[in-house]
């Protein structure tokens, strides 16, 4: 016990005390905001992974705060994977000349969500990858704090090649972020073709039933084991569109793998292109 003799003695004392635990509280404050401070702002994880059955897929914003008005994060995909090709986004997005895509976090809230799903196709193709990139955030404060603004996606191929068959498949693509159905393309399968100086078919005999003409989406066909012994020309239309198209054949079976790419423009509407002549013999198919 300790006793003070004057009264001007225990105010002092008092005094002392009471910035003693202002100090406390000051640390323990101090201590508080240290602890809520984010170790990071921005995509939760940096990798996922999903087949292409695993359909609906979602990848998490963390702000590191929480937000005092509401808030616009600005994104971009890109990658190998193609927008509404091999998977769809299915969070609300704006669309913006540079193909920019945004999010909206509401006022008092840390956490976005971008949602987005796979195509379950059946196109044989190699694995693709969607890469996320944050490229603005309208919150200064937040922007300021973020640390981890990209995420990739790889989506793993759950189809087989055909096993007495020739599977044709034709897929485009039209740039980072665009959608693949801004363009549009047919494929064929013709028996004979006459074909112009420029290499544009002029005519074709088609080989009835075998014809993939989607108005959303890749197109495939398939060389059966049931046609007759021939030779064939795969034949490919761009059909409508305004962009350049990176255009892509894969022609695959259990025995082999051939790849064919090109560039096309818009120039090319109304102009039918081709590959081949592939010859078929019982199920074994030779490439020139």
């Amino acid at each position: 016990m300790i006793i003070f003799e004057t009264t001007s003695s225990k105010i002092l004392f008092m005094l002392h005390v009471q910035t003693y635990r202002l100090a406390i509280c000051a640390l323990a404050l101090m201590a508080i905001a240290c602890q809520e401070e984010p170790e990071y702002g921005g995509f939760v994880e940096t990798t996922g992974t999903g087949s292409e059955g695993s359909g609906k897929q979602s990848v998490t914003i963390n702000l590191g705060a929480a937000t005092t008005l509401s808030t616009t994060i600005t994104y971009r995909v890109g990658g190998n994977a193609a927008l509404d090709g091999d998977y769809h986004l299915t969070s609300l997005t704006s669309y913006y000349t540079d193909a920019a895509l945004t999010i909206t976090v509401p006022a008092g809230k840390s956490v976005a969500t971008i949602d987005f799903e796979i195509i379950d196709d059946i196109q044989v193709e190699s694995n693709e990858v969607i890469y996320f990139e944050i490229t603005s955030i309208s919150d200064e404060s937040i922007a300021s704090n973020f640390k981890q603004a990209s995420y990739v996606f790889q989506i793993e191929d759950n189809d087989e090649p055909a096993s007495d068959g020739l599977q044709i498949d034709l897929s485009w693509n039209l740039g980072d972020g665009i959608r693949i159905n801004n363009s549009n393309f047919n494929l064929y399968l013709a028996n004979a073709i006459t074909v112009d100086t420029d290499g544009s078919v002029t005519a074709y005999e088609a080989v009835d039933g075998v014809v993939s003409a989607n108005d959303t989406g890749f197109e495939t066909i398939v060389i059966s084991k049931d046609l007759p012994d021939h030779q064939y020309f795969v034949i490919i239309d761009y059909v409508s569109g305004n962009d350049t198209a990176e255009v892509q054949v894969e022609l695959s079976n259990t025995q082999t793998h051939r790849v064919a790419s090109g560039r096309v423009s818009s120039a090319s509407i109304g102009h039918k292109l081709y590959l081949g002549p592939i010859t078929k013999t019982g199920s074994t198919f030779e490439f020139r």
